[in-house]
């Protein structure tokens, strides 16, 4: 029990319901002017950098290994490809035949929404006066991204998200704490899983300055391992498809300023599928 006043979410949610670089980059010739896919394939790791200038196009470099550009994109030397303004999207596909030691990306300056897409990516740093989306099944953040609109992780298919120290489970998305320090962005997005649920195994606290809202969203259920405040926000958004807590209960400390606080979603619970709730603190 907290020894300050809290409250609990009526219905209780009771669930009845140095790495090696990459051998070849491909840029891929976009299937229209909106999409622009990158995709790098090779037995070891990517170190990609994209970059933005003030007209609006892209560099795409690889310092050690040759890049083969598409019929969209110009070839600079072996190892630089330039692209014009001409797309909404921005799409980099890295070695997802294997998992390496990690794939590394930056990205400067952007303006157009940016998704990678990685077995196991490294991420050095990110601006963007736009989204940025990780669908990763491992992901180090070891430098700091910035967007002016959504970042967002998913797993992209695999077993799930765990929020809190990193203990190696396998074909899980691991996140910390300090690791989503890093990020700053009007909303920070946890999800979709599909196959596994959203796991706290330890706390998460957000700067408001930095991430005013957070949003976690599963098809599955959203599980407390942890002991004591599992996240800190202040504005969170739960959204979850077979229940929250899973017999025990999530604990969150939401804002009390306006326009912030709590707003929680349980959609087609299936009977007797779970059960637990949300304190609030």
């Amino acid at each position: 029990m907290h020894n300050h006043p809290c409250f609990l979410i009526a219905v209780l949610v009771l669930i009845f319901g140095s790495p090696s670089l990459l051998s070849q980059t491909t840029i891929s010739a976009p299937t229209n002017s909106d999409v622009l896919i990158i995709t790098s394939t090779g037995s070891t790791d990517s170190n990609l950098t994209i970059s933005e200038d003030v007209s609006g196009n892209y560099t795409i470099t690889d310092p050690s290994n040759a890049l083969t550009a598409g019929s969209n994109a110009v070839q600079v030397d072996a190892n630089t490809v330039t692209v014009a303004s001409n797309f909404v999207t921005l799409r980099v596909d890295v070695n997802l035949d294997n998992v390496t030691s990690g794939d590394q990306i930056t990205a400067v300056g952007l303006s157009l929404p940016l998704t990678v897409i990685s077995r196991n990516l490294t991420i050095l740093g990110v601006t963007s006066s736009s989204d940025f989306t990780s669908r990763s099944q491992k992901v180090t953040i070891s430098g700091p991204i910035t967007a002016t609109g959504t970042v967002r992780f998913t797993d992209d298919g695999f077993s799930g998200i765990e929020l809190g120290p990193k203990d190696g489970t396998a074909n899980t998305l691991e996140l910390t704490d300090a690791e989503l320090d890093l990020v700053t962005a009007s909303q920070l997005v946890i999800g979709p899983t599909t196959n596994g649920p959203i796991t706290f195994e330890g706390s998460i606290s957000l700067d408001k300055s930095k991430v005013p809202s957070i949003s976690l969203v599963t098809e599955q259920g959203i599980i407390d391992s942890n002991t004591g405040i599992d996240l800190t926000a202040s504005f969170i958004a739960v959204t979850a498809r077979t229940g929250i807590g899973d017999g025990s209960f999530l604990e969150f400390d939401a804002g009390e300023a306006e326009g912030e606080g709590l707003s929680v979603t349980v959609s087609d619970p299936a009977p007797g599928d779970q059960s637990g709730g949300v304190w609030i603190q």
